[in-house]
C-alpha cells in the first residue's frame, strides 16, 4: 500500500475560505464535546474570521503554512498552522488543524517542519498552548521536540480548561 501523498507550502490570500472551512469543522469536532456546541460557536465565530489568515498571509512578523492534497488536479487543503511573533524572537503557534482522515499521516509534522523553516529566519524558539486535558496533541507535540515548559495556566486556556505552554528551540 502507498502512503499517501501530501505537500505543504505558506498559505496564500486565495486559500482563506478553505482555511476557514477546515478550521471551524476541526473546533467542532473537538471542542463541542468539551464545551458544548453553543460555546464553541460563539468563541470561534468570533476569534476564525477571515482577517485573522489574511494576517498570517500579510504580515512579515506572522506565517500560515497548509498541506495540500492533489486529487484528479484538484487541490484540498488538509491541514493549515498559524500564528505570528510575540516578544523577540518567540514565534507563537495560534493554531494546528488536520482533517481527521489525515491524521496518523505527517501531515501535522510535515506542516510544522514547513512553519519552523519558514521561521527561522526570526525566531529563535515556538511555543504554543495546548490544552490539559487533549493528550493525543500533547503527544504529538512532545514527539515532535516540544517540551512543556512552566506549568499550566488557566487564563490561556479554553473555557475554564487549562493549557499547557510548550516549547520548540530551533
Amino acid at each position: 500500500m502507498t502512503e499517501p501523498r501530501f505537500s505543504t507550502r505558506l498559505a496564500v490570500e486565495s486559500d482563506v475560505p478553505a482555511i476557514l472551512e477546515l478550521v471551524k469543522a476541526s473546533w467542532a469536532r473537538t471542542y463541542d464535546p468539551i464545551i458544548g456546541e453553543a460555546a464553541r460557536k460563539n468563541l470561534s465565530d468570533k476569534k476564525h474570521v477571515p482577517a485573522l489568515f489574511l494576517s498570517e498571509i500579510e504580515n512579515d512578523d506572522a506565517c500560515g503554512v497548509i498541506a495540500c492534497s492533489t486529487q484528479d488536479g484538484t487541490e484540498q487543503i488538509i491541514g493549515h498552522t498559524g500564528g505570528q511573533l510575540r516578544g523577540e524572537r518567540l514565534f507563537f503557534i495560534d493554531h494546528l488543524h488536520v482533517l481527521p482522515e489525515w491524521h496518523g499521516s505527517n501531515v501535522a509534522s510535515g506542516i510544522l517542519y514547513t512553519l519552523a523553516g519558514a521561521v527561522s529566519g526570526i525566531a529563535d524558539a515556538i511555543e504554543l498552548t495546548v490544552l490539559e486535558n487533549n493528550p493525543r496533541a500533547i503527544g504529538f507535540y512532545k514527539k515532535s521536540g516540544f517540551y512543556k515548559t512552566n506549568g499550566s495556566n488557566e487564563d490561556d486556556g479554553l473555557a475554564g480548561i487549562a493549557s499547557l505552554l510548550m516549547r520548540l528551540d530551533l
